[in-house]
């Protein structure tokens, strides 16, 4: 004698509510984590720019070439982003700082000039009012989260309408059947 273990099948009220209760978890979770991560960079984007109110030309001295590897299914993938160096004075001062963003293809060129925001009790924080980089990743993560959340409402709507046309009398959650062989 054997006994098999059967699968809870959706169409029963607690199949559904299993499902319901997994993807809550999935997709609420993700949803959530994707949202604060587009939360915190605004803030630090923000947080920046209301600190870095002084503004200076810059000259971008060197584009640092930062190299990143990865591997897949034994493919390794190496892939190169730029990061400006911008030279500026302040108060009769040089400083030499080098950009939190990069990017390939590199944002600007070796020689350009560029209008910078700095702090002015920290000189060597600056706020590159030109680059949209931050506040686009900060709108994608928030996009992803915002059409997680869509992606679970629709689910649940549609979830919510298999529940009316399910048949009352099958509503067995989890069962055990015997088979002699």
């Amino acid at each position: 004698m054997q006994i098999y273990r059967k699968s809870i099948p959706l169409n029963t009220p607690g199949g559904r509510k299993t499902a319901k209760l997994l993807l809550t978890i999935i997709l609420l979770g993700i949803s959530a984590v994707f949202i604060a991560v587009g939360a915190i960079i605004f803030k630090v984007n923000k947080s920046n720019q209301d600190k870095c109110t002084e503004k200076v030309t810059a000259t971008v001295v060197d584009l640092l070439e930062q190299t990143n590897t990865s591997s897949h299914k034994g493919r390794r993938r190496t892939s190169i982003s730029y990061r400006p160096v911008f030279e500026y004075t302040y108060n009769d001062v040089k400083y030499i700082t080098e950009s939190n963003i990069s990017s390939n293809p590199p944002e600007y060129e070796i020689g350009e000039t560029v209008d910078l925001m700095i702090a002015p009790d920290k000189p060597r924080r600056i706020y590159d009012p030109g680059s949209n980089l931050l506040r686009l990743m900060g709108f994608i993560f928030g996009g992803v989260g915002i059409l997680m959340m869509i992606i679970y409402i629709i689910i649940m709507i549609v979830m919510g309408k298999l529940k009316d046309k399910e048949n009352p009398e099958n509503t067995e959650i989890d069962y055990y059947e015997e088979n002699q062989y």
